[in-house]
């Protein structure tokens, strides 16, 4: 079961929804939206900033009787055109605020941050930096058996932000 809270932002909680949450897929068939609890959702924004809204915006004008719809096979065909450059976008977009938020942390050498440990794995825990509302991982640390929601003090090591790095230690 995934913990809840309707009282404040907690980012362990959160953690867990995002987990549990099946990944965003633009598909040509109905489908259950995970979080509004609907069956059928679609997005659209300003069709200036995705092509996908300017299809839904004529799939829309077409309902209405303004347009021609577009067909099965042609919409597949967008699909299949679209897909993949979304997908790359999406990847840059993450890629660029993780490239400043690691550029802002490089001025952060030595200092110490506040964080709440998420989640452990083989040879890291993930936690969540409050501050920068940013997700890392630390080393396992040997010796200390760290908790899910356990607040932690950790200090930044090292910070490359070209090459995406970010050595974080857990504050003795």
């Amino acid at each position: 079961p995934v913990p809840r809270s309707d009282d404040v932002f907690n980012p362990y909680i959160a953690y867990c929804q995002r987990r549990s949450m099946p990944r965003a897929e633009i598909t040509l068939h109905a489908k259950r939206h995970f979080s509004l609890g609907v069956s059928a959702y679609t997005n659209v924004t300003s069709p200036l900033r995705r092509y996908f809204d300017l299809i839904a915006q004529r799939q829309l004008r077409a309902i209405l009787g303004i347009d021609e719809p577009y067909t099965y096979q042609e919409l597949d065909r967008l699909l299949a055109d679209l897909e993949p450059a979304v997908s790359r976008a999406t990847a840059i977009s993450q890629a660029r605020n993780r490239y400043w938020l690691l550029k802002f942390l490089a001025t952060c050498q030595g200092k110490t941050l506040k964080a709440q440990v998420l989640d452990r794995f083989p040879n890291r825990f993930q936690i969540w930096l409050e501050e920068l509302c940013m997700d890392a991982d630390i080393p396992l640390a040997f010796g200390r058996n760290l908790l899910p929601e356990q607040h932690i003090d950790v200090v930044v090591e090292s910070v490359l932000p070209q090459e995406d790095v970010l050595k974080l230690r857990l504050k003795a």
